[in-house]
């Protein structure tokens, strides 16, 4: 029982700090450091008309964004989506436990979210996250 607990948490917090950073990548790039800054410019222009793309006409609710981005072909391998799902093609078949995959993630997101936040933006971070 307290393994399938620490697993949800670990789900939780990867989950969590993901959408978070995918959030300011989006929408307040200007919360991160300003070497990061690019970053809003290759979402907007690349991974932005990339996804639209390669999930036009899936269905969240039926995994089917999962099965295409898991079924990433070959012309899509050096595309940030096509090495994002690389990377979950081999987290899952290199670490075979899924709670012990949660953890590596959660770790990571944690390890990023520290790198990202600047000292003197700590305050404004702490804020957004409180807003949820």
């Amino acid at each position: 029982m307290e393994e399938n607990t620490a697993s949800s948490d670990n789900f939780h917090m990867a989950t969590v700090l993901s959408k978070y950073c995918a959030y300011f990548v989006a929408f307040s790039p200007e919360l991160f450091p300003n070497h990061v800054n690019i970053s809003g410019v290759i979402y907007h222009h690349h991974l932005y008309s990339e996804a639209k793309k390669l999930f036009k006409g899936c269905n969240f609710l039926n995994g089917s964004k999962y099965k295409k981005l898991m079924a990433v072909s070959e012309e899509h391998c050096l595309t940030i989506l096509g090495k994002g799902g690389r990377l979950a093609q081999r987290l899952i078949n290199e670490i075979g436990d899924e709670a012990k995959r949660w953890k590596v993630l959660a770790d990571f997101w944690e390890e990023l979210i520290v790198f990202l936040a600047p000292s003197e933006s700590t305050i404004a971070h702490a804020e957004y996250l409180d807003m949820g």
